[in-house]
């Protein structure tokens, strides 16, 4: 519901969605009866529909794949990384 633009995130099915992860698909969203959101219905770019290097690993943290790659070539690992796995655990 977060990631789609009004007015689709406003009358949501009741139903359990599914995430299309085909990089040269625009399905982002879909349910089993059929209905389905494109990347046009999407607030922005999929990270994981993309091959760009500055896509997005992570939204609510704003954390790219050239980010992550620039901390693990200067460090050896992935500080941002770390911290969205800290701040997302059960």
């Amino acid at each position: 519901m977060h990631h789609l633009k009004a007015p689709d995130n406003q009358h949501l099915p009741s139903q359990a969605f599914f995430f299309c992860p085909g990089v040269h698909c625009d399905l982002v969203y879909f349910t089993l009866d059929g209905r389905g959101f494109e990347t046009d219905n999407v607030r922005w770019a999929v990270g994981q529909k993309s091959t760009l290097p500055d896509r997005t690993l992570c939204y609510c943290f704003d954390v790219s794949l050239d980010r992550v790659e620039a901390e693990i070539e200067r460090t050896g690992q992935s500080a941002s990384k770390a911290f969205v796995m800290e701040q997302t655990r059960l």
